[in-house]
């Protein structure tokens, strides 16, 4: 059986850069070259905590009192050629959804996945989702924004016009229009907590928010209205609705000051990794998942 901890490991050397991914066996190869060393940092990607190579527990036949125990040449060792650098990581697991060899393993569908799948990887921490799964989520919490403001903005104000048109008195139709306005604002800035952590179209499509500091206790009142706040501005709003694609973490900038997150359910995740093991299956892969962080441990995650 593949094990998940053969492949898909970022390392991240003195120059303070973070290289890879590679295999288990790069790494074995590397440190008998001398290109890292024992207490070289490495992380899985679908763990948060990284740890020098000699406490991972992975390359239990070496004599590690033999190696070298400090530095790395990665720098000047490090491929050139993009193709290079991308055999050093391809493993012998076939990715969930193309014939390619997987090269890292995703934390929420629990796929193996290749190169294609894999997000552009920025400076600073790596991605822990595949980009079918980045980009799920994303494409959800939009349709879920625009669900929740037609429901709680515009119908409330559509059933307005309606009423005002039957009252025929304009003072009495200017202040109730006033008023649904202002308290279908409130319902909506509040719609997530009000009904324990996910407003309607959230739930619908399988979504919820989360406090940051444990991963599982839904966003307070205070923490929506933060939340809301990241709306108000003109363009930035696009920005910052815009951001939770691009960042490892899928925070917009509003998620960071409130410190929430958001998740899939229970349910939903259930769906999404039933359907990935049907297509490894498909593949006659066998891939054990127990060891991948959690997306409330994910939710935790600081960077």
């Amino acid at each position: 059986m593949t094990e998940p901890r053969d492949f898909g490991w970022w390392i991240e050397s003195t120059d303070e850069e973070v290289y890879g991914p590679v295999t288990k066996t790069t790494l074995a190869d590397f440190l008998q070259d001398g290109v890292i060393s024992a207490n070289t940092t490495i992380r899985h990607c679908t763990h948060a905590a990284a740890a020098p190579l000699v406490d991972q527990g992975l390359l239990t036949e070496v004599d590690w009192g033999a190696v070298k125990r400090t530095g790395d040449t990665l720098a000047e060792s490090w491929p050139r050629s993009k193709r290079d650098r991308l055999a050093l990581g391809e493993s012998e697991v076939e990715c969930a959804y193309h014939r390619r060899p997987a090269i890292l393993t995703c934390i929420r569908c629990l796929a193996p996945y290749c190169v294609k799948c894999q997000l552009r990887k920025r400076k600073g921490p790596t991605y822990y989702m595949c980009k079918k799964c980045q980009s799920g989520i994303f494409n959800r919490r939009f349709l879920a924004f625009v669900g929740d403001s037609i429901l709680i903005n515009l119908l409330p104000m559509f059933g307005m016009a309606c009423v005002i048109g039957a009252l025929g008195s304009a003072e009495a139709a200017g202040a109730m229009v006033n008023i649904v306005s202002a308290g279908s604002n409130v319902v909506f800035m509040l719609r997530d907590p009000l009904l324990g952590g996910a407003g309607p179209c959230k739930r619908l499509f399988g979504l919820r928010v989360v406090r940051h500091a444990d991963g599982v206790t839904p966003l307070s009142y205070g923490q929506a209205f933060v939340r809301w706040l990241g709306h108000l501005v003109p363009i930035f709003n696009l920005v910052d609705a815009s951001r939770a694609y691009s960042d490892p973490l899928q925070r917009r900038f509003a998620d960071g000051w409130a410190k929430t997150r958001v998740l899939d359910t229970p349910g939903k995740l259930e769906k999404v990794r039933a359907r990935a093991l049907y297509r490894l299956q498909r593949k006659g892969i066998e891939f054990p998942t127990d060891t991948v962080m959690s997306l409330e441990e994910f939710a935790r995650l600081d960077g």
